[in-house]
């Protein structure tokens, strides 16, 4: 038998343990409810014995609260009470700025792929093809999937590919900041509390 992910929010900031002692013990009777009761594999919180705290951390996001608990909790064991924030974080003028950038690299390296000449040949390097570019559409072989472009195309498509990184890793950076600040500017509202962790199923 395996495991299962399970999972339930409370819409407040929770602290007491007898309080969230409380709200698992409703929500596993809920399950045995809907779900008929279970001795055992049934992939809900029936086969979570109890819950534990980790406050220490406020979480930015409910997926990175969701993770946390996963990562810190096993079958047969108990769930895990986390806070986080219910922040909705408007998109930024210089996250469009980025975005737009990623998006005209993008464009180029698509055009970089595509084959613009109508007569004459192109020869694989990597399987010695000799391949007529009217029966081509983009630069890879037909026949091994090598790729066509020329020893200074690839250097050309190489730079803008690390670009494309760079540039995705900065819209995360910015992301995440602008989440922090919105949560700064909160302070202590919208924190909701998650219960999670593995059921037997």
């Amino acid at each position: 038998m395996g495991a299962c992910d399970v999972y339930f929010t409370i819409g407040k900031q929770v602290t007491n343990r007898a309080e969230l002692e409380g709200y698992l013990k409703k929500k596993q009777e809920q399950d045995r409810e809907y779900n008929g009761h279970q001795e055992g594999y049934s992939g809900d919180f029936q086969t979570v014995d109890g819950v534990k705290t980790d406050f220490s951390k406020l979480f930015t996001s409910f997926n990175e609260a969701l993770q946390y608990c996963l990562d810190n909790t096993e079958k047969w064991g108990n769930a895990l009470a986390v806070h986080y924030h219910e922040v909705s974080v408007p998109t930024s003028k210089q996250e469009l700025k980025v975005q737009e950038c990623i998006k005209k690299v993008r464009v180029e390296l698509e055009q970089m792929r595509l084959v613009k000449k109508t007569s004459g040949f192109s020869k694989c390097s990597g399987c010695g093809s000799r391949l007529a570019n009217t029966k081509l559409k983009r630069k890879f072989c037909p026949l091994c999937d090598s790729s066509l472009l020329t020893e200074r195309e690839e250097k050309a498509f190489a730079k803008k590919t690390i670009r494309v990184q760079e540039l995705e890793k900065k819209l995360v950076e910015i992301r995440k900041l602008n989440r922090e600040k919105a949560i700064a500017k909160l302070g202590v509202k919208n924190v909701k509390t998650l219960i999670a962790g593995w059921a037997a199923c």
